[in-house]
């Protein structure tokens, strides 16, 4: 039996406690899947969490993911204000 995308997600939706809590179940998917499917994979040096970033300095209510290699830029929520 295959697992679609569209099940993942609606799991997600049931275990999630917040809208927050979905927000970030969400982000942690999306960094594995940068990580491991080998056509994005190949795009990047490596993929953080935000706050996971070695490079990151200042506190903020910033969240997202971020590739210093590849793209060279954050994907985050601030990024599309």
């Amino acid at each position: 039996m295959s697992t679609t995308v569209y099940g993942v997600l609606d799991e997600l939706r049931e275990m999630a406690t917040s809208e927050r809590d979905k927000g970030s179940m969400l982000e942690r998917l999306l960094l594995q899947y940068l990580r491991s499917d080998p056509l994005w994979a190949e795009q990047f040096d490596d993929v953080w969490l935000w706050n996971d970033w070695p490079d990151w300095i200042a506190p903020g209510r910033v969240e997202g993911l971020i590739s210093p290699g590849g793209w060279r830029h954050a994907c985050t929520k601030e990024a599309s204000r």
